[in-house]
């Protein structure tokens, strides 16, 4: 039984090679092509890029072929012989061999080389999805003035700013490549709330330009412009909750670059607002 098959393997691959016309010669710009994995044809229209890249690549003009098909070996010994063709091949680790035939767009002639597929290689996207889940980006860090360990008083403007919010990055290498994630805090937001009756007015949004400017001593007065600042008007237990968005941008090193979704880190805290009492006589 076994010699019998390797029998009938002999004759398919010579009968293929008897077969095929002359103008489906090897392409000599496409000895030992390959296709990816999943791929019609390494194929259909991802082959005829392919095939089209290279000789771009080689020649530094533009493509010289199209219409690139890659049919199974056995498929292509039996279109050969009866005109049948299997559209639906794709070559995988079961089928990795086939022939793939392009039409040359200087004359019109069908040309023809063996492919083979090979497992898809680690892209810059695998070397980003690293970077990502070893980028740490901690919860924001909010100091006020007056400071919250001090006291609050109503019609005093309480600034707030972002500590240490800072570019951060992270690079992770895979084999052929690396990439570097890096994430730029864009916005910080703080948000009042948690006010009632007549204390619902001061439940507000602020949006904080570069962070909020830190409040120093010496120069600033209490009233001096903060742009991420608020003066109560009740004397209420408010809840402030602070965001911080952060942009995520990359590059590789195969020049590839992008962006991922911006990320936002958010913490809260209390602030007790008093009321100051005035004694006369």
């Amino acid at each position: 039984m076994r010699r019998a098959s390797v029998l009938l393997a002999s004759v398919v691959l010579s009968g293929l090679l008897l077969c095929f016309p002359a103008s489906a010669s090897l392409d000599p710009l496409n000895d030992g092509g390959q296709a990816s994995a999943g791929s019609k044809d390494g194929g259909g229209e991802i082959s005829a890029q392919r095939v089209e890249e290279r000789h771009a690549t080689h020649k530094g003009g533009a493509p010289t072929v199209k219409n690139c098909v890659v049919q199974g070996i056995a498929d292509a010994l039996l279109g050969g012989l009866l005109g049948y063709s299997d559209s639906n091949f794709v070559l995988s680790a079961e089928h990795p061999l086939g022939y793939q035939t392009c039409k040359r767009i200087s004359d019109g002639a069908e040309i023809g080389h063996a492919v083979w597929w090979s497992p898809p290689g680690p892209t810059a996207i695998d070397a980003v999805a690293i970077a990502e889940s070893e980028l740490h980006l901690r919860l924001p860090d909010i100091a006020t003035s007056p400071p919250r360990s001090g006291l609050q008083l109503v019609g005093v403007p309480i600034w707030f700013w972002s500590v240490g919010a800072t570019p951060v990055s992270t690079t992770a290498a895979i084999p052929g490549l690396s990439a570097t994630l890096t994430a730029t805090p864009v916005e910080t937001r703080i948000r009042i709330g948690g006010g009632t009756g007549r204390a619902r007015v001061d439940n507000v949004t602020l949006h904080c330009p570069d962070g909020g400017r830190p409040w120093q001593r010496g120069r600033d007065g209490a009233w001096a412009n903060s742009g991420c600042s608020h003066a109560f008007a009740w004397n209420e237990t408010f809840t402030v909750t602070a965001t911080i968005t952060w942009e995520l941008a990359w590059t590789a090193t195969n020049g590839q670059a992008g962006t991922l979704p911006d990320v936002a880190r958010t913490t809260s805290f209390t602030l007790d607002l008093d009321q100051a009492q005035a004694v006369t006589d």
